[in-house]
């Protein structure tokens, strides 16, 4: 008998925009005993998270060691506030949590990615007087 090579023709690749199929069949079942009789070990593991952990980056986690490690405990946001310092602050910040971020992906041999985002002082209400007549 001759073995002939599989061919996957383009229609027979998964589509990227269907969520996978995980345990969705035992999902839904009535009773504990059902759930664990239709759990499936072959099921694909779902590659993208379904939370995103933010954390506001303040002087006390200010160093490489610190961002590490809630980097490895979850954390995919990272907020620096302006309010908290200079720009010269900020932007040694943003270059550590970049040094951090390369340095993690060394450490586990894939890029780890990490979202910044800058929060800029809040608006605020000035009472006073003026010096001239503002029409």
């Amino acid at each position: 008998m001759s073995s002939l090579p599989i061919t996957v023709m383009p229609w027979h690749k998964p589509d990227p925009c269907m969520p996978p199929k995980m345990q969705t069949p035992a999902a839904f079942k009535s009773s504990y005993l059902e759930y664990m009789s239709n759990l499936s070990i072959e099921s694909k593991l779902l590659r993208s998270p379904l939370s995103v952990i933010m954390c506001t980056i303040g002087p006390s986690t200010n160093n490489q060691q610190s961002l590490i490690s809630l980097m490895e405990s979850g954390m995919s946001f990272a907020l620096v506030q302006m309010s908290s310092g200079s720009r010269e602050e900020v932007q040694d910040t943003i270059q550590l949590l970049q040094s951090a971020v390369s340095e993690n992906s060394i450490a586990h041999d894939r890029v780890v990615t990490l979202a910044t985002a800058v929060q800029l002082k809040p608006p605020g209400v000035h009472i006073g007087t003026l010096d001239r007549v503002i029409y």
